[in-house]
């Protein structure tokens, strides 16, 4: 099962504890926070690189709350496409991350995960 980690305003991440979580839950990773007046979402597949970029974030907005989410894949493909956050439709302000499956039909063949077909197609119906 996936991991989803929040960080509220003024807090520090545990770099080192997201690290030795990507061990077990290395199939992509992601994070989101409030950059001034926009949605700053970024993902990887390179624990390293992306940690460097949320704790550069995480320093330049401190003000922010952020979540970051590490990927075990059931669904859809193994890349950045499928890693969390996800925008909500097409709203750029709004994200989801998930953490488990989501009871909906993925359709055979779909590279989608089932996270992200929930956030691009059902989600959105309800906002």
């Amino acid at each position: 099962m996936c991991l989803l980690t929040l960080t509220t305003p003024h807090g520090t991440p545990n770099y080192d504890n997201l690290h030795d979580a990507s061990i077990s839950n290395s199939d992509g990773f992601g994070f989101a926070i409030v950059a001034d007046d926009e949605l700053l979402v970024v993902r990887a597949m390179n624990i390293d690189w992306i940690l460097d970029k949320y704790e550069q974030a995480v320093r330049s907005y401190p003000e922010s709350a952020s979540l970051f989410h590490l990927r075990l894949a059931t669904h859809g493909l193994v890349d950045t496409s499928n890693c969390h956050p996800f925008y909500v439709g097409k709203d750029k302000h709004t994200v989801m991350a998930h953490n488990g499956i989501l009871p909906i039909n993925v359709p055979k063949n779909d590279p989608r995960s089932d996270t992200r077909i929930y956030a691009e197609e059902r989600l959105p119906q309800y906002c």
